[in-house]
């Protein structure tokens, strides 16, 4: 469940409070005491199958903070979690017109019919991005890891896969060498076939690795909607004219 309340805290902000209430599996104190803390995961969680890299929260916690917001984690085994964020948030003239005039503009860019291959490990993480690619009417090609990746690539026909959403993290192959593999293949699109960094890293040195091995772009997650369709909307534009002029 989430709940979102407006909090007159002070004259200046507005302060939203968002509550998110789950019935899941829980945590113990014990973990809850270093829950913010880079690579930390409970090991339980390991032991029913649930992936990840333990970045999230720190990651979380750190936009929080940056914002001048607050965060706080309530959780019991066997019972749920409730994760809580109160943030400020100025009060809008001028730029809630730009905005709203962007958000026009980002749902007026046609995007239907074209086939984007997602990449990502993650099931959850899938699911959402599918979700969003299916709003614009775009066929989705899933792969769970970067030689699953390379492999859908290779087999395709040639100019038949307008985009690549690449996760960085991930088994077996990661992101940055199935984007390697792809642009060394041979193939005549090789080269040309857009491909989107997407990762929860976006710190200089990792959009340069993503730049380094071969992509295109580098998205941050979670992912921005109205971005990823401009993302995607530029580069396959920029693809299809640079293929006509062949």
């Amino acid at each position: 469940s989430l709940i979102i309340t407006e909090k007159h805290l002070s004259a200046d902000n507005l302060w939203y409070q968002f509550i998110v209430t789950d019935n899941g599996i829980g945590m113990s104190q014990e973990f809850l005491d270093q829950i913010y803390t880079p690579f930390a995961r409970e090991k339980r969680s390991e032991t029913i199958g649930i992936t990840g890299t333990g970045l999230g929260l720190s990651i979380v916690q750190n936009q929080v903070h940056r914002m001048e917001g607050e965060i706080n984690i309530e959780s019991q085994y066997g019972q749920g979690t409730t994760v809580t964020i109160t943030l400020p948030f100025e009060k809008a003239a001028e730029e809630h017109k730009k905005i709203q005039q962007d958000e026009q503009a980002y749902k007026q860019i046609d995007l239907s019919g074209i086939t984007v291959l997602a990449v990502e490990d993650n099931v959850v993480n899938m699911q959402i991005l599918v979700e969003l690619l299916s709003l614009k009417k775009i066929k989705v090609l899933q792969a769970w890891n970067g030689e699953e990746a390379v492999d859908m690539y290779k087999q395709s026909e040639l100019y038949s896969i307008d985009a690549i959403l690449m996760d960085i993290q991930m088994p077996v192959m990661d992101g940055l060498d199935a984007a390697k593999l792809i642009r060394k293949s041979g193939r005549a699109d090789a080269h040309s076939i857009p491909i989107i960094a997407l990762s929860a890293n976006i710190f200089e040195e990792d959009i340069a690795e993503s730049n380094a091995a071969g992509m295109d772009a580098h998205l941050a997650k979670p992912v921005n909607l109205n971005m990823l369709y401009a993302t995607l909307a530029e580069f396959i534009t920029k693809n299809k004219e640079n293929i006509d002029k062949a």
